[in-house]
């Protein structure tokens, strides 16, 4: 089950997982494994929240609370059952009283049982967590599709504390010039190493990528790549508070003891311009650059279209200049990952996209989503109230 940017978190799940398209079903997908490392793509997708098993696939017909319940029989974890359920797909509504009637179910098998739910029926990844659902208890999570119900039950949830933490326990965070959210970081990492050759069906491989962010700010992707062991990557701002920054988060993630030295040293900071970072690392070449460019100036709400069409304007031209010098650093089919802003003020949006200009300057767009979606789709990270949202492009070097 996917979080707040469900088609974000499908792209992720692809570049991680390839293979055959799934079913997919509003925020869910069910793929088809014959065996899975369920604590590896938990920790490593950052928009899952919930994972589990398909524990049966019925026809529609079939879904009753004596079949759930024959479910939970099958399963013995305590003598009280403590249990929840999401229900998602077209016709969900028909079901809306099936968690009561499964307890209807076991009390009639002698069974004392509890149905837990949230403010939306459903429960979060830290309720499930909080009462053991997933070894002392049960969620379930029903996907209808079509004419057939897939029952599955959650074995692993996201962690919550572990995704703040590195969000707002990080010693150094700069509000006024942006800040990448980790989730969003790990997810531009996964997509970047996804779309590069070498790695098995989980993500995992031989392949060790050198990432590059030339717009590294307080290093949010530096730190997701090296907690994900990706390989050696590469950090440069043009601003020594921001390096300075890095270098401090760096050392707070070995002091807090989420990587270990010999990682950290495979961190390397340097202050330099985006647009000049091929005269910096002269003859050497990257894999992947991943990273959030500039986001412009601060918005208020009252911006004039004049004045967002010009910041617009000097976003794009920022851009063609660093993607030129990226060209010259890029290994053949390296793969760039970033952000483009869309700002919004007195009800006018407008967008950075320089797709059109790629092609000249040594890129190709590519499509995250190319045999899973009927359409190209724009891939956005947003929270409410924003006034600025991220696009999110991916590149691949010619």
């Amino acid at each position: 089950m996917f979080g707040s940017h469900p088609l974000l978190s499908l792209a992720e799940a692809k570049a991680v997982l390839g293979g055959a398209k799934p079913e997919i079903v509003e925020q869910t997908a069910v793929f088809e494994r014959n065996e899975w490392d369920g604590a590896f793509l938990q920790d490593r997708l950052a928009g899952t929240v919930k994972l589990g098993d398909v524990v049966a696939e019925i026809p529609l017909n079939e879904l009753t609370a004596e079949r759930v319940a024959d479910e939970i029989d099958a399963r013995p974890r305590a003598d009280r059952v403590l249990y929840g359920m999401t229900i998602v797909g077209e016709g969900a509504g028909r079901f809306q009283k099936l968690p009561i009637q499964v307890k209807k179910a076991l009390k009639e098998r002698g069974r004392s049982s509890r149905w837990v739910t949230g403010e939306q029926g459903d429960l979060t990844p830290a309720a499930v967590s909080k009462l053991k659902l997933t070894s002392e208890g049960y969620d379930f999570v029903i996907v209808l599709s079509k004419k057939q119900a897939f029952i599955g039950l959650t074995t692993h949830v996201q962690d919550a504390d572990a995704w703040s933490g590195r969000d707002f326990g990080r010693p150094f965070r700069d509000a006024t010039t942006g800040m990448l959210p980790p989730k969003l970081a790990r997810m531009m990492v996964n997509l970047a190493v996804g779309h590069l050759s070498g790695r098995d069906d989980l993500g995992r491989g031989d392949l060790a990528p050198t990432i590059l962010d030339p717009f590294c700010g307080g290093g949010t992707i530096l730190m997701e790549a090296a907690l994900m062991e990706t390989g050696p990557s590469i950090g440069a701002d043009n601003d020594p508070r921001q390096v300075a920054g890095c270098e401090q988060n760096t050392e707070w993630l070995v002091a807090e003891r989420l990587i270990n030295r010999d990682a950290a040293k495979q961190i390397e900071i340097m202050q330099q311009d985006a647009t000049s970072i091929d005269q910096r690392l002269k003859n050497r070449k990257v894999d992947a650059v991943v990273t959030e460019g500039y986001l412009g100036k601060p918005l208020q709400g009252n911006e004039t279209a004049t004045w967002l069409e010009k910041q617009r304007q000097d976003i794009e031209d920022l851009w063609r200049r660093t993607l030129r010098s990226l060209a010259k650093v890029m290994k053949p089919g390296g793969v760039v990952v970033c952000t483009w802003p869309v700002f919004s003020a007195k009800g006018i949006s407008v967008a950075v996209d320089i797709k059109r200009d790629v092609d000249e300057l040594g890129f190709a767009v590519v499509n995250p989503l190319t045999d899973w979606m009927e359409k190209n789709v724009t891939l956005t990270y947003s929270r409410p109230e924003q006034r600025v949202k991220r696009n999110i492009v991916v590149l691949k070097k010619r």
